[in-house]
């Protein structure tokens, strides 16, 4: 087996408990975040009124940070391409992508055609790249304001730190300079790249803007 490095992690009753909360609370909040859109359970009203933001990044980098701080999984591989080999626990009520584990690749799959389908089913939706707001946030939070028919306040300040936890922000030239300059590529290997590739759902990468890698780029 892949050698692992135990870290705290929520426990698992403390992971249904927030499950449970989510399938009780779904007509008021909409679900989890991250989820995988209920489309299905949204409902008309909430499809035709509420504004719908989607913020995507590119499935490498969204990957590696999925890596690095696999939320609930209970514990973090050493080595990408264990991660990448693994099937994921899946909190089955908050993420809504089906009751089984499934590999990290799968998830962002997944995830993503969820969202496509909010996008054609919704009446005020925006589906927007994380690395756009890095190029120009002012001019970003705009263009979606607009989508979305939201006015904007006159005044607005910038986002001048990440979020993290403590003692672990980053400022937004931190943040700017590893997405929009792709340093997240230092960490990709040319047989990380294959185990994705063979993974990624290629019509999904290409509505959502981005494109693969070659592995024999990394040699």
């Amino acid at each position: 087996g892949s050698e692992m490095c135990i870290r705290d992690r929520p426990s698992n009753m403390h992971e249904a408990a927030r499950d449970r909360f989510f399938k009780m609370t779904f007509q008021h909040n909409l679900g989890w975040k991250h989820m995988n859109p209920a489309v299905d359970r949204i409902g008309h009203e909430a499809l035709t009124s509420v504004r719908f933001l989607m913020l995507v990044k590119n499935p490498y980098a969204w990957l590696l940070s999925l890596f690095q701080n696999p939320y609930h999984v209970g514990g973090r591989d050493t080595q990408l391409e264990a991660f990448l080999a693994r099937h994921l626990p899946v909190m089955e009520l908050r993420e809504n992508i089906g009751p089984d584990p499934l590999p990290p690749v799968e998830v962002w799959n997944r995830k993503m055609r969820g969202y496509l389908a909010l996008k054609q089913a919704a009446t005020h939706k925006a589906i927007v790249h994380y690395e756009d707001f890095l190029v120009n946030e002012q001019a970003t939070l705009h263009r979606v304001a607009a989508e979305l028919g939201i006015s904007v306040r006159a005044d607005f300040e910038p986002v001048a730190q990440g979020v993290k936890r403590a003692g672990q922000g980053c400022s937004h030239t931190d943040y700017a300079n590893y997405y929009l300059q792709e340093l997240w590529r230092k960490k990709l290997n040319s047989e990380a790249v294959r185990q994705i590739n063979s993974q990624l759902d290629v019509e999904v990468v290409a509505q959502m803007g981005y494109q693969l890698i070659d592995p024999d780029e990394f040699g």
